[in-house]
């Protein structure tokens, strides 16, 4: 039985607990990306907003942006 199959066939609550287990990953990751991106020096609450909208995206943008220099705003 292939992937796509077995996630048809789930239940009611297996299908909850596969979302709510998905959401819960993806806040994870947005949290950590609000963390690489404060740890160079980036605006936390900007971050931490994004990331948990944008999950893996806004963590590969916090990876690839540069440590900011005192006084700048981002």
């Amino acid at each position: 039985m292939d992937l796509i199959t077995q996630l048809g066939s789930l239940s009611g609550a297996g299908r909850l607990a596969l979302m709510v287990t998905l959401a819960l990953l993806h806040c994870l990751v947005g949290l950590l990306a609000a963390k690489v991106a404060h740890g160079k020096g980036r605006n936390l609450d900007k971050w931490l907003m994004w990331g948990l909208i944008g999950g893996t995206p806004t963590l590969i943008a916090a990876c690839l942006c540069k440590p900011q220099i005192e006084g700048d705003e981002g």
